[in-house]
């Protein structure tokens, strides 16, 4: 079994780490209540594009602000919400055309059944 060994960090602590990695918050009141609603470890997630590249500090680039991570996570779930969509889609058109253009009498879905279920019991 591991032993975790990393502290854990409050809201108020979470806020001072990114800013005293650099990371630029206008309004505290604002970046409290995302970190509360979406979580810091589901944002940190976001960070990584916008730290300084080649060090093993994370800081981040001179200029970023919480706005600009919170953006990057905004455009991903949207682009998340239309993929799906857009799979969705093509999944109930191509069961639609499926069902459509290989059509199977109702007795094969019977017998087929019939089938298996004679096999599940007679143990083959």
């Amino acid at each position: 079994m591991n032993d975790f060994t990393k502290p854990s960090f409050n809201l108020e602590q979470h806020l001072e780490k990114l800013l005293n990695n650099g990371l630029i918050i206008s309004d505290l009141d604002q970046a409290r209540h995302i970190l509360k609603n979406i979580g810091y470890y589901r944002l940190s997630a976001y960070f990584r594009p916008f730290f300084v590249p080649g060090q093993q500090t994370k800081r981040f680039l001179p200029g970023t602000t919480f706005d600009d991570i919170l953006q990057l996570y905004v455009f991903d779930r949207e682009l998340r919400l239309l993929v799906l969509d857009a799979l969705e889609r093509i999944e109930i058109s191509l069961r639609g055309t499926l069902s459509s253009t290989l059509p199977i009498p109702r007795r094969a879905w019977r017998v087929a059944g019939k089938r298996n279920n004679t096999r599940e019991h007679d143990g083959h």
